[in-house]
């Protein structure tokens, strides 16, 4: 445990470098590999036999070429890539640095509206959020559980990619889908949607969630990987103001990291929690925590349904 950091850092900077994509098309030396990510030769081998040791990558004789897993995941023309996410999360490598400076001020690391700052990175951000929900079957899984046969207008709030309202659609086709979120975002889920035949059936609306109305005669809204980055009060507004929007009988899903009753488990919920106070001030929940927002909002029926396996997260699920 006190030396994982070394196998995460080393993944992040092959990406950054650029060494998979270096053994796309044949393998090549060490050499010849320092040279197309502009490296210095005799430290590139060194991480080169590293990532050979953690069967991302392959060597016969002095020939490194890519793994099956690294040619699924960390090749840019895989439809499964995971490289945007891994560049994104890779910016929180100095926050991390700082944790005990900010367990100790109670302020985050991170600058906020980091979505202006840091345009790039943004893009890659919400898509491999994008990739990351397909490569786990997180999307699919979604579809698959929740029953959206009677509904018909659905709101995505803080939608980001809008990979779960496609997948949706997708599994209902009677579903339209209303996409809210920031401009930044907005401009980057507009390009992914147009990988999907959803035409007529996406309405994308730009907004912030804590400030701006949002539209009005939907029966399903998704609160999905948001709640973490907010404190319980504005939570607490949130889902009141979803409440408000939604149709007689609509159903209110969140999706979440959910802890147990005394915040400890699951293990990637608590560390994530932590990783939410490191970056946004923000944290997990539990799920009485979550039930008393909804309670208090005049949701009704309210359930959890999973984690499914491999998702670490649950849905809650409230009727108006």
């Amino acid at each position: 445990i006190i030396d994982g950091f070394r196998d995460s850092r080393i993944i992040h900077s092959a990406v950054e470098l650029g060494i998979f994509e270096s053994l796309t098309e044949e393998p090549l030396d060490s050499n010849m590999i320092a040279k197309s990510c502009k490296c210095y030769e005799s430290n590139t081998v060194l991480i080169l036999n590293a990532l050979v040791s953690m069967n991302l990558l392959n060597k016969s004789e002095s020939l490194f070429s890519n793994s099956k897993t690294t040619t699924e995941y960390l090749v840019r023309s895989s439809k499964l890539y995971m490289g945007d996410i891994i560049r994104f999360t890779g910016r929180s490598w100095d926050s991390w640095g700082k944790l005990t400076d900010t367990v100790k001020s109670g302020t985050p690391q991170e600058p906020p509206y980091i979505e202006k700052q840091y345009k790039e990175e943004w893009e890659s951000f919400i898509r491999g959020m994008h990739n990351f929900a397909l490569s786990r079957s997180d999307a699919k899984i979604t579809a698959d559980v929740i029953d959206l046969s009677d509904k018909s207008i659905l709101l995505d709030v803080a939608c980001g990619p809008g990979t779960y309202s496609y997948e949706l659609c997708l599994e209902y086709p009677n579903l339209k889908a209303l996409l809210f979120d920031l401009p930044e975002t907005i401009k980057v889920a507009k390009k992914i949607s147009s990988e999907y035949k959803l035409e007529g059936r996406l309405e994308f609306v730009e907004g912030n969630y804590k400030t701006d109305d949002f539209p009005t005669n939907i029966d399903c809204a998704l609160l999905f990987n948001i709640i973490h980055q907010e404190d319980s009060k504005e939570n607490q507004s949130l889902i009141n103001k979803i409440f408000q929007r939604l149709s007689e009988n609509g159903i209110l899903v969140i999706k979440d990291h959910i802890l147990n009753d005394n915040k400890t488990l699951p293990v990637d919920g608590s560390l994530f929690s932590v990783q939410m106070m490191l970056t946004t001030g923000g944290r997990c929940y539990n799920e009485i925590e979550v039930y008393d927002w909804m309670s208090s909002a005049g949701f009704s029926e309210i359930k959890t349904v999973g984690p499914i396996s491999p998702m670490t997260s649950a849905f809650i699920i409230g009727t108006k």
